[in-house]
């Protein structure tokens, strides 16, 4: 176990259970997340790319400024309380997840896919949603009124009670073959 400590490199992440550590500045190797535990860490100006977080569980955990590229998040063990700030996601998955109560603030999430999961009471402050998609996802009271490019199927999520603001909100009706003029 690793408590309160800053870690700078690869070579430093050599436990599989960090509280309150401060984890800064790198480009994150594959292997590094396997079957780790992250409490009360802060993630800050990482590069993740093409990473897997095998038995991993982040709670109370924050990102900030960090790069996140073909990351696959349905591999991780438990996810809560996480907060992701001036993040840049590509083509990362997010499958049959609880990221209920997450907040995206400032984030780009660039062709990234929801699949079969629990966006309940998410918000999505000032984030551009460009070109990802939401299938089958619990999106009850989640907020989308700062976000924008946004494209979700109302028939194929549960959107009961989320908020979104116009004109962003006009995109809800797209799927629906509704003609606007």
């Amino acid at each position: 176990m690793i408590e309160e400590k800053l870690i700078e490199s690869n070579s430093d992440l050599n436990s599989d259970y960090y509280i309150d550590c401060e984890i800064k500045g790198f480009d994150v190797q594959v292997e590094a997340f396997k079957i780790s535990r992250f409490v009360d860490c802060v993630f800050e100006k990482l590069q993740f790319s093409g990473n897997s977080f095998n038995s991993t569980s982040f709670t109370g955990t924050e990102f900030k400024s960090c790069q996140l590229q073909n990351v696959n998040f349905s591999s991780v063990d438990k996810i809560g309380d996480v907060r992701f700030t001036n993040c840049e996601f590509k083509n990362c998955i997010f499958y049959d997840l609880n990221l209920d109560e997450t907040l995206f603030e400032n984030c780009i999430l660039k062709d990234c896919e929801f699949q079969n999961t629990s966006l309940k009471r998410v918000i999505f402050k000032n984030s551009n949603l460009q070109k990802s998609h939401f299938h089958q996802c619990k999106l009850a009271e989640a907020d989308f009124t700062s976000a924008k490019n946004y494209f979700i199927s109302i028939e194929r999520n549960d959107v009961k009670k989320a908020k979104f603001s116009m004109p962003e909100a006009l995109s809800l009706i797209e799927g629906l073959g509704v003609i606007i003029e």
